[in-house]
């Protein structure tokens, strides 16, 4: 039984003021809603017999912490005048990276975060509990692991929305809104803690690689705690607020003084690298939202860039139902030429994927915006790659294999290292597809050379090792001459799915995945075929199965789904990219099944 618990109901009068151990369980009633039990059980009538249960408080968090052998529960930015306790000097760095956390990961921000005290709030001791052979005064309250938490009590407080009693966190963050595990050999003691002190905690977020600890300590301290593990700070928000925060966007939209801020800070978001925003289905809900709301209310130009950035937002999170509108001339005219071309870009993406705007008119956007040659920006690099990846949708694959290829090649020149990932994963994946082993091989070189200038930036490297060894794959199961062998490609897709496996936010294990289970299905290996296809199956994003029935269905295999099974099951994943691929033009009159296969963009 919860020690507060048990307070509660052992008899402790709480109006008896020369009662120590009544005393505690006011100071501890009184540090948050964490503390009260539910009102249905005897401690909470009890509770609540003394004084009604407060309401959460914006900005206010429970943090569970260790100290020596004592487990820990803090009421940390509460409206409480008990006795605070220390912070450690390292407090101060986790509190600034929870910052920029939130603000990573908060789909809209209209109330600015510089606001926010430079240091954390003032914290409060709900309750300790005694872990190891030996007791010993509290010092002072330290750890990262507080970060998760912090970045919750941030998060309250740009969305004016208290933090659920219910909710715990666990974990380290970083500046990018990406959580971090923390030390497994603390959680014992944290669950003691919040199970003696705070039984209000039903639901406790970690990181996925501290879940199965987590879930240990939970049983080991008979709580009654349900673990749910989370990538990032934007999982967290979502898991806690969920559908609060596009409402609390239609709220604030309907006041005509913050509409146009909303409809900016939702435009320029969506304009972001997709890598960058860690959640894209908050930004795609609140701006459908909005549009439904008081959207019809908008000035013309600002109608358009809600849509526009709604329809992005979309599109990444693979909602449907928002079609890419139109891009009049006049409005185009009137941005600046980056904005201009990255919009663009975005228009002929939509298309492929969408099928909106309709092919004609996002040609018609290409023919008018690209340039090519020296005279080419960044921007018109982008433009450049995303033709490339409608062209190879549309039957035209050695045209898009040539766009990749100068897309890539042209922000290597430019020195653009960060920007030459994307259409260099098209050079290779259109290469191998291709069967160009000459081309593929000069797209590995290019590879290693950004690798090795790139002094040490992000330039997607993980992406790229990817796009290498699924090319690579796909090489050998053709049958290429010279293509990569067999041991060094199996043991690159391994690695791949080993860093997937142990958490790493950047890597995409699935195509690896499906790549592993076409090498199996080339080297007539039933059996290892069978079980990648049964990992695939067990993803939340089903398309690298349905790849994998269609590549065991191209490759004859036994007991595989029929082709027509296959492509229906894709036809759910992205209709109108389907529909692209089934109506393309074959070039060298292979059947459509493999064509699909080799140039689903996957």
């Amino acid at each position: 039984m919860s020690e507060l618990v048990h307070r509660l109901v052992s008899g402790c009068r709480l109006e008896d003021e020369n009662d120590i151990r009544a005393g505690q369980v006011r100071a501890a009633l009184n540090a948050g809603a964490w503390a009260w039990p539910p009102a249905h059980t005897e401690a909470g009538r009890r509770a609540r017999s003394w004084r009604p249960a407060p309401a959460p408080v914006v900005g206010a968090v429970l943090v569970l912490a260790v100290d020596g052998l004592r487990g820990g529960a803090y009421a940390v930015g509460a409206a409480y005048e008990g006795r605070s306790v220390a912070w450690a000097p390292g407090v101060r760095d986790t509190w600034q990276r929870a910052i920029g956390a939130a603000a990573a990961s908060l789909p809209l921000l209209w109330r600015p975060l510089d606001r926010l005290e430079p240091l954390p709030p003032t914290a409060f001791l709900i309750g300790a509990v005694q872990v190891g052979s030996r007791d010993r005064p509290h010092a002072a309250l330290d750890g990262t692991s507080a970060g998760l938490a912090f970045a919750l009590s941030v998060s309250s407080r740009a969305l004016n929305h208290p933090l659920p009693a219910r909710f715990a966190a666990v974990a380290e963050v970083d500046a990018r809104g990406c959580t971090a595990p923390v030390s497994d050999a603390g959680f014992v003691g944290k669950l003691a803690a919040l199970r003696a002190w705070a039984p209000a905690v039903d639901t406790l977020l970690v990181h996925p690689k501290n879940a199965p600890s987590a879930e240990a300590a939970v049983r080991a301290a008979g709580a009654d705690v349900s673990v749910v593990p989370v990538e990032t700070v934007a999982g967290a928000i979502d898991a806690v607020w969920g559908d609060a925060i596009a409402a609390e966007v239609e709220a604030q939209g309907r006041a005509p003084e913050t509409r146009a801020d909303l409809v900016d800070a939702v435009f320029r978001l969506a304009l972001m690298p997709h890598a960058a925003v860690p959640a894209w289905r908050p930004v795609a809900l609140a701006g459908a939202r909005a549009l439904e709301g008081w959207g019809a209310a908008l000035p013309a130009d600002e109608l358009l860039r809600l849509r526009v950035a709604t329809a992005i937002a979309a599109r990444h999170a693979h909602l449907p139902g928002q079609p890419f509108p139109t891009l009049p001339d006049a409005v185009l005219l009137r941005l600046p030429l980056p904005l201009r071309l990255e919009l663009v870009a975005h228009a002929v993406q939509a298309c492929t994927d969408t099928g909106t705007p309709s092919t004609d008119e996002a040609m018609r956007l290409v023919e008018r915006h690209l340039r090519v040659g020296t005279e080419a920006t960044v921007g018109h690099l982008k433009l450049l790659g995303a033709l490339g990846r409608l062209q190879s949708v549309t039957g035209r694959t050695a045209e898009a294999l040539d766009s990749a290829r100068r897309a890539a090649r042209g922000h290597f020149e430019r020195c653009a290292y960060e920007q030459v990932s994307y259409p260099l994963c098209e050079w290779l994946r259109l290469a191998a597809a291709a069967g160009d082993l000459a081309s593929f091989g000069e797209a590995s070189e290019l590879a290693d050379r950004v690798r090795a200038l790139a002094g040490g930036r992000d330039v997607g490297e993980w992406f790229v090792r990817t796009a290498h060894a699924c090319g690579s794959a796909r090489l050998r199961a053709d049958r290429v001459p010279n293509a990569p062998g067999h041991a060094q490609t199996a043991g690159a897709l391994q690695a791949i799915v080993e860093a997937f496996r142990g958490g790493r936010l950047e890597v995409r294990g699935a195509p690896a995945l499906r790549a592993l289970h076409l090498l199996a299905l080339s080297e007539r290996d039933d059996a290892a075929a069978g079980g990648w296809r049964e990992t695939l199956g067990t993803l939340e994003d089903l398309t690298g199965a349905w790849l994998a029935d269609l590549d065991a269905a191209t490759h004859g295999r036994c007991g595989a789904p029929t082709a027509q099974v296959a492509l229906a099951a894709l036809q759910q994943a992205a209709p109108q990219t389907l529909a692209h691929l089934m109506a393309a033009p074959l070039a060298d009159g292979g059947g459509r099944a493999a064509y699909v296969a080799r140039y689903y963009p996957y």
